[in-house]
């Protein structure tokens, strides 16, 4: 027996195999090494600005979408990664959702659309619509405002002395007694009194 197995030659060194199927023979391939990060490009995916430190509160300069940097550390920290402008060559910190691969072109963010403003309604165009005029008239307790041009209409308000109101001069009427009715539409939407023609008006001219 002795002189069998010295016929079998014995190697320097540990060969390791594994015996797949009785048959097939595979090797353990070495783990592969992570490849660093460091120094790689990265484009910004819109305007940002490069920072002195992990917060907004202290920023350098300006980068305008899809400016490049480059990576000067491995891990993001905190959502912040140090980075190096190519442009300019300072360095600083972004925030890593800010940065995309520089073989990818950035996605062209899309101004926010202004508010529309709401349109003004009826009401307010006709209060700042008319022929300006100031209420003259300093007796008692001002000129009431009423919904159709007579006096014996609803009262819907009244004017004071030295209010300034809005008239339509297209809208003027008599009534039986010859007094004239002046259309309103600020401060109030209604017909006030304007005296009778030929004893003088109510309202005088806006100053």
């Amino acid at each position: 027996m002795k002189n069998k197995l010295a016929k079998f030659p014995f190697f320097l060194g540990i060969t390791l195999i594994l015996m797949v199927s009785g048959d097939a023979i595979a090797q353990i391939t070495p783990p592969q090494i992570a490849q660093s990060i460091r120094g790689q490009c990265r484009a910004v995916n819109r305007s940002t600005f490069l920072f002195s430190n992990r917060s907004e509160a202290n920023p350098i300069e300006s980068i305008a979408a899809n400016g490049r940097v480059a990576l000067q550390e491995e891990n993001k920290n905190d959502g912040w990664i140090a980075v190096r402008s190519l442009t300019t060559n300072q360095t600083g910190f972004v925030r890593t959702q800010d940065l995309t691969s520089c073989n990818n072109p950035p996605t062209a963010s899309t101004p926010p659309s202004p508010r529309p403003s709401k349109p003004p309604s009826p009401q307010t165009m006709q209060a700042n619509s008319g022929l300006c005029r100031r209420v003259i008239y300093d007796e008692g307790e001002g000129v009431a405002v009423r919904a159709n041009p007579n006096l014996n209409s609803e009262r819907v308000g009244g004017v004071l002395f030295g209010e300034i109101v809005r008239i339509n001069p297209s809208q003027t009427r008599l009534d039986a007694m010859g007094r004239e009715w002046v259309k309103l539409n600020s401060p109030v939407v209604g017909w006030m009194s304007n005296g009778f023609p030929d004893t003088g008006s109510n309202l005088g001219v806006c100053l």
